[in-house]
């Protein structure tokens, strides 16, 4: 007879922590095609933004215990997953705010030639808004979603590390 525990045990959730982090992964992969499909080449942008996931991995590893990293990992795949979708709605609205300018009388004269030029470029803009939609989604919800991602992930009460001693300390609360 299976029991229930067999189902949410520690074990089970986290398999299905790596299958998460696996789908939202390519997930992330494939909606940076999407993004920069304007370009021509988009393999240095992906190479730059596949980068910028690592180094944030990294940050978010360094000095965690294993299943705090991976929560912390699996946070930072969510909103990363969640960036190129928001960056592309970002990137309307810049492009269109551009073409206002350029389409203005006296543009040229008012914010100079070699700007206008620029703006002509595709890849003007792409990292700057790809930034933009991380830190909309970073800043106020990396707490919630890895409060929530605690509370499916891991069995049991959550201890955390004194910040004056560092001994471990059994925690009521899940906010880090």
């Amino acid at each position: 007879m299976l029991r229930r525990d067999n189902f949410t045990g520690q074990p089970v959730r986290d398999g299905f922590l790596v299958t998460c982090l696996l789908v939202l992964l390519w997930l992330y992969w494939s909606s940076l095609d999407s993004y920069l499909s304007s370009l021509s080449n988009p393999l240095p942008m992906k190479f730059v933004f596949a980068t910028s996931l690592l180094v944030a991995v990294i940050y978010e590893v360094k000095g965690s215990r294993r299943r705090e990293a991976a929560i912390a990992v699996l946070t930072t795949a969510v909103i990363f997953a969640i960036a190129p979708w928001l960056a592309a709605e970002y990137r309307e609205w810049y492009l269109g705010i551009i073409e206002e300018l350029k389409a203005a009388e006296g543009a040229v004269d008012v914010i100079g030639a070699e700007y206008v030029r620029a703006v002509d470029n595709p890849a003007v803009g792409i990292g700057a808004c790809f930034a933009m939609a991380l830190a909309t989604v970073r800043m106020p919800f990396q707490r919630v979603i890895k409060s929530i991602l605690w509370k499916v992930f891991i069995v049991g009460k959550r201890e955390a590390l004194c910040p004056h001693c560092g001994q471990h300390i059994e925690s009521k609360s899940v906010a880090t």
